[in-house]
């Protein structure tokens, strides 16, 4: 578990925090703005990296700070501070790092506010003092009426009591609005009584382990204003009416928290539903110009087809049309756009995913042709193949560990030992050795096996032995090699990326700290999956586009009016691969579907779940509207029948008073 703790160093006790979190095997990250030779050493020894920022007031240092920690241990899975100061901030790096085990910047809003915790406080059944949002002079006047001096003010949003201030008189009322702060403010009655607080600690359900009370013989603000010592004590044991009300908060607070996850999930499963229906529609369009039967246009499918049988004027010129067709739907539809995300861009959708460059699809700037080369080399136990080096400017070639070349796989390059055996040496083609052959040296030739691997035991190979003709071999550099096969290792990378999202299946992170994939749902749609990627086994590409690109090409080499000549078969067999591709978007497209379908179920499921929540939310919290307007009908009622007996009885002047 890995947990920033937000200025370790202050207050001072706070090092306790961290050193228990680290005794108890949790990964302890610090982030503050003191220099680290600063720290006390059992602090030191609780973290196991510090970060430290000149400012933490400035939330992109602090954002950087989180990056770097998520960087290079993984997901973060708590952030605090224990500090009120820093309550907004912390919300807001929870929300942008999607860390859950906090409040988010919307429900820390309610925190912060004190008028917005009046109502939760109220609903809870929490009394409190009456409270009024300064807006006007008018309204805080009429405020006055009702409560009478003293009344306090105080910023809506603030801690520690600052510039909180007590109003006794109209004089200093007049004062106070004559020079209003332009922060919102707030006006509450004064009200009279000892000054304590309910501190519980709370298990996973909000059921306390752990309760205390403190009491403030001077209220915070008085220490403020009038610069007194500050002094506390904590209670030997908790009144029964504060460990209710405690309680009471504590058990509300928890099914808001799951009623705001859940409305949290919804939202995020409805936004990837909205997005795999786009999605839907723009491959449908693609579905329909490879093979959807019963299209109004002439499909790829077809128009290949009927190439193979009239390989002249008008099916060519289908074909020509059907391929112009795709390059611009793929181009449009594949690069649309959900909001301000490209769809088809896997984890990120923030550039363009596809492009066409000399007749070429790149997919996020990698060729989707990309591959590792096949080259000639050893097969290991694992089934992997390690490249054979060779010089392949030594006369004549040998193998070499620091050569700089290897030697593309090709069999047609290869001659049975035997047949080169049977020439005379003046025919016999230059062939590669695994070390300089007689008179200068005692090398042998390289032995291969029929299929071109490196034979590791000649002495004990009872198969044909096969020597490769370096007049037929295709070379390449070792650099040129690296690069491609860094290009392939992108392309798998992209092609298996993975963006999980939180749609209320768990969630959960196995005992390394990676997310179980099944608790989550991967929202990440990787183009190159419906089209295909890379090279098969015969070296041809296995994408739809460069499929036709290669069919193209075979077609143009075809004269007009002319027969197939000898690309017949080559067509044909490029012909099959493209229905193999043709098959692997429909199994895609199909599989999206049916996530589209998942997700669907998914979306109703927590719409359930959040109207079930709503309603132990009422039930606990809210207000029983028809009690509540008969108590205030009769309360009403009550008043103005004694302001009336007033009126008979008593002076008006002595009413007015009154009133």
């Amino acid at each position: 578990m890995n947990f920033i703790f937000v200025s370790p160093q202050f207050p001072h006790t706070y090092w306790n925090f961290c050193d228990r979190l680290r005794r108890s095997g949790v990964n302890v990250l610090g982030i503050g703005d003191a220099p680290y030779d600063e720290l006390e050493e059992p602090l030191k020894r609780a973290l196991t990296e510090y970060y430290r920022v000149d400012d933490m007031e400035d939330y992109g240092q602090m954002f950087r700070a989180v990056a770097f920690f998520s960087f290079k241990y993984g997901k973060i899975d708590w952030l605090e501070s224990n500090n009120e100061y820093w309550l907004e901030q912390d919300a807001r790096l929870r929300t942008d790092f999607h860390i859950t085990t906090g409040a988010d910047e919307k429900e820390a809003a309610n925190f912060k506010s004190k008028s917005g915790m009046k109502a939760f406080y109220a609903k809870a059944g929490i009394p409190t003092a009456r409270c009024h949002k300064i807006k006007t002079r008018k309204a805080a006047e009429q405020f006055v009426k009702e409560t009478g001096f003293p009344v306090i003010v105080k910023p809506d949003v603030g801690v520690g009591a600052s510039d909180t201030r007590r109003l006794d008189n109209q004089e200093q009322f007049d004062a106070f609005f004559d020079s209003l702060p332009a922060v919102p403010y707030v006006m509450e009655e004064f009200v009279t009584g000892d000054i304590v607080s309910y501190d519980a600690i709370t298990d996973g359900q909000m059921e306390p382990v752990f309760e205390s009370m403190c009491c403030f013989p001077p209220s915070i603000m008085d220490i403020v204003n009038d610069k007194r010592e500050l002094a506390y004590c904590v209670a030997d044991h908790v009144p029964e009416e504060l460990a209710r009300l405690g309680r009471a908060a504590a058990k509300a607070f928890r099914l808001r928290k799951s009623r705001m996850t859940v409305d949290s999930q919804h939202s995020i499963c409805s936004d990837t539903l909205k997005k795999y229906q786009t999605a839907y529609s723009c491959l449908q369009s693609m579905d329909e110009i490879i093979d959807t039967k019963g299209s109004d246009m002439t499909t790829l499918k077809e128009a290949t087809l009927e190439w193979l049988d009239d390989p002249k004027g008008d099916a060519r010129e289908q074909l020509s049309k059907v391929l112009d067709r795709m390059s611009e739907i793929l181009v449009q539809n594949m690069n649309q756009k959900y909001g301000d995300n490209f769809i088809f861009a896997g984890a990120d959708g923030h550039n363009v995913p596809f492009e066409i460059k000399d007749h070429k699809l790149y997919y996020r700037g990698v060729s989707v042709d990309a591959a590792i080369p096949n080259v000639m080399g050893t097969k290991e136990a694992d089934g992997s193949v390690t490249p054979l080096e060779i010089n392949a400017g030594a006369t004549p070639p040998i193998t070499s560990t620091n050569g700089g070349s290897y030697v593309k796989m090709d069999t047609s390059a290869l001659i049975k030992g035997d047949d080169y055996d049977a020439l005379a040496p003046a025919d016999r083609p230059n062939i590669l050795w695994n070390s300089p052959p007689p008179p200068n040296g005692t090398g042998t030739p390289q032995f291969f096996d029929e299929k071109g691997q490196v034979i590791a035991d000649p002495a004990n190979y009872t198969g044909d032995k096969y020597y490769l003709n370096m007049d037929e071999a295709e070379i390449m550099t070792t650099k040129e090699y690296d690069a491609q096969k860094l290009e392939a290792e992108k392309l798998e990378y992209l092609k298996n990326e993975k963006y999980y999202v939180d749609i209320g299946l768990g969630f959960q992170e196995d005992k390394n700290g990676n997310l179980i994939p099944s608790s989550g749902f991967n929202a990440a749609l990787n183009g190159i999956n419906f089209f295909g990627c890379g090279l098969d086994g015969d070296g041809d590409p296995k994408n739809i586009y460069s499929i036709v690109q290669k069919l193209t090409e075979i077609s143009d080499s075809v004269s007009e009016g002319g027969g197939w000549g000898s690309v017949y078969d080559e067509f044909k067999r490029l012909v099959g691969k493209l229905e193999t591709a043709s098959s692997n978007f429909k199994t895609e497209f199909t599989n999206m579907a049916a996530s589209t379908t998942k997700l669907e179920n998914n979306e109703k499921l927590l719409e359930d779940n959040f109207y079930n929540l709503q309603e132990q939310y009422a039930a606990l919290e809210d207000v029983d509207m028809v009690d509540s307007i008969t108590s205030f009908i009769w309360a009403q009622y009550c008043y103005n029948a004694a302001l009336k007996v007033g009126n008979n009885v008593l002076s008006e002047s002595l009413m007015d008073y009154l009133r």
